[in-house]
């Protein structure tokens, strides 16, 4: 507990929005009736959510959200999402990404780390989202079997910890790390 309690701190004084989000979370879930609890942490549901959540992220960095982003934060969507979505643009422009011709597979490995390398010159960046990067690299179906074989954990612990785990994918690079 004592550990929580620091590193909970940390994440506060170092402005970490996606980690206190994701432990706010899984702390709720965690305390949910048990048939509510069953259902927010299924790996069948939760990975169809991530893989929605992705679609609905590749609108907004086309820019269908932009308007409502500035009226509600007063900020441009590059902006509030701190530059992602130019970087996740780019990507998908350099890939020619339709959803269509990505549910079956994606442009391969290392696709997404080529096209950041072409567009972000001179200095590259990454996508700041390990599930796009699933997405656009293998496509939708395996992108959901990667994600279902993570989250498919046997003791509610373990899931919460594979929720957790995927709010972190949605806004960082955590998968490029040997330990996670």
């Amino acid at each position: 507990y004592g550990w929580f309690v620091a590193m909970t701190l940390f994440s506060f004084l170092a402005l970490k929005r996606i980690v206190l989000l994701a432990l706010f979370v899984t702390i709720v879930i965690a305390n949910l009736p048990r048939f509510l609890r069953f259902l927010s942490l299924n790996p069948v549901l939760v990975a169809l959510a991530l893989l929605i959540l992705i679609s609905i992220g590749i609108d907004f960095s086309r820019g269908l959200y932009d308007q409502l982003i500035i009226d509600y934060t007063g900020q441009s969507s590059n902006q509030f999402s701190m530059g992602r979505q130019d970087i996740w643009l780019r990507v998908l422009n350099a890939l020619d990404f339709r959803h269509s011709d990505f549910l079956l597979w994606g442009q391969g490995f290392g696709s997404v780390t080529i096209a950041l390398n072409e567009t972000m010159k001179p200095i590259p960046d990454l996508l700041h989202n390990d599930i796009l990067v699933l997405v656009l690299e293998l496509g939708y179906l395996l992108s959901f079997v990667v994600l279902f074989l993570i989250l498919n954990v046997d003791n509610t612990n373990g899931r919460l910890l594979a929720v957790f785990l995927m709010f972190l994918f949605l806004s960082d690079n955590v998968i490029i790390y040997q330990h996670v």
